[in-house]
């Protein structure tokens, strides 16, 4: 599932179906509670260590190398891939 199937999704739930504005979500206030949604789970996962649940967060990891390009006094700056955020079916 693509991260555009799942913002609709949440729009039609949100919204009664889309027939009624009742609801008015943005995409970064549905990013924002789709991360904490997700980062919740996770957190339950993890509580329930002797479950074999885990297996249910191994496709929230994704691997790859970031390089460190510019590093300032009180941060870093890292060049991404351009499919960085490519969500994989």
């Amino acid at each position: 599932m693509n991260p555009n199937t799942i913002y609709e999704s949440f729009i039609v739930k949100a919204n009664g179906n889309s027939v009624t504005d009742n609801v008015s979500v943005d995409k970064g206030r549905f990013v924002k509670i789709f991360n904490e949604a997700q980062n919740k789970f996770v957190e339950w996962i993890l509580d329930k260590k002797n479950e074999d649940d885990i297996r249910y967060i191994q496709p929230l990891l994704v691997s790859g190398e970031i390089s460190k390009s510019e590093q300032h006094e009180n941060y870093q700056l890292f060049k991404l891939k351009k499919d960085f955020f490519v969500c994989l079916q």
